[in-house]
């Protein structure tokens, strides 16, 4: 089936590219699906094609600055501002689907906004599935020079700051060697504004971990150096939620859906998915 493309615009002006692609019988079942930074949906193609032929409708869009959607290239200025525009997206989704039942899955960056959509949005939503999602950031900077990083991330937001290490995505060359080729993808250094952004999102996001209900999966690869596994186990421990399941596969990477083990990932939360969220 085909990915459907179109677009939407934010209240700011902003136009988002949007995707969907629907099974090939219809069910009302849908997820919606949230890239991390500096990619886009497109990399997700495999796993929505999935998806879609388990018989969910799947649908997805391109953040701000991301993608082929509008705005200054992976320049976040606020996880939240992203969240935002989520929640109108998903408004929208909802309005012209009314039938349809809902979840997520957020994969780092896009994790982050999953959790912080869940928050706002458990009301409308069945549960939530994460790959390594942002609830925490390793400690690679010393603590006094933390105070600096944030200083100048907000005096100079656009100033590329940290060089992405492309090799802490995967052990798997190909994907290296994709992401690096990828025109839709930005693989230059973070921006201040957005390291700036990750890290306050982090202090914002862990304290409200125990307000969530929903059923959810975490993935995380007990390897990852992008996002740090603890929040993955904070999310787990103190999430109010009867059904909540952790997975931390050991020795793997930051993108688990596109480790070498990437099938292993995908059967674990599909058969999560299936018995919580079963077609009619």
């Amino acid at each position: 089936m085909t990915l459907y493309e179109s677009s939407v615009t934010m209240t700011d002006g902003c136009t988002l590219a949007t995707y969907h692609k629907p099974p090939s019988r219809e069910h009302n079942k849908a997820i919606l699906v949230f890239h991390g930074y500096g990619e886009h949906t497109g990399r997700y193609r495999s796993f929505i094609t999935k998806l879609s032929n388990e018989g969910y409708h799947v649908f997805a869009y391109d953040h701000r600055g991301h993608g082929k959607s509008a705005g200054t290239r992976a320049l976040v200025t606020s996880v939240q501002q992203l969240t935002d525009d989520a929640c109108r997206v998903f408004s929208m989704l909802v309005d012209q689907h009314p039938d349809l039942q809902w979840m997520v899955f957020g994969h780092s960056m896009g994790g982050g906004v999953a959790v912080d959509f869940v928050l706002r949005q458990q009301q409308k939503l069945k549960g939530f599935m994460l790959s390594g999602p942002l609830i925490a950031l390793p400690s690679h900077v010393p603590e006094f020079l933390k105070p600096i990083g944030r200083a100048v991330g907000r005096l100079f937001p656009g100033l590329p700051l940290v060089p992405i290490d492309l090799q802490a995505l995967s052990r798997d060359p190909g994907v290296v060697t994709r992401y690096r080729e990828d025109p839709l993808v930005y693989s230059g250094s973070v921006r201040a504004g957005t390291a700036r952004a990750l890290d306050s999102f982090t202090f914002y996001i862990q304290p409200r971990l125990s307000e969530i209900k929903l059923p959810f999966w975490v993935g995380h690869g007990s390897l990852d150096r992008v996002t740090d596994p603890q929040g993955s186990k904070w999310l787990h421990a103190r999430a109010a939620s009867q059904d909540k399941t952790l997975k931390m596969y050991h020795g793997l990477f930051h993108e688990l859906l596109n480790e070498p083990e990437r099938e292993v990932v995908i059967h674990d939360l599909l058969h999560w998915l299936t018995r919580r969220f079963p077609l009619d």
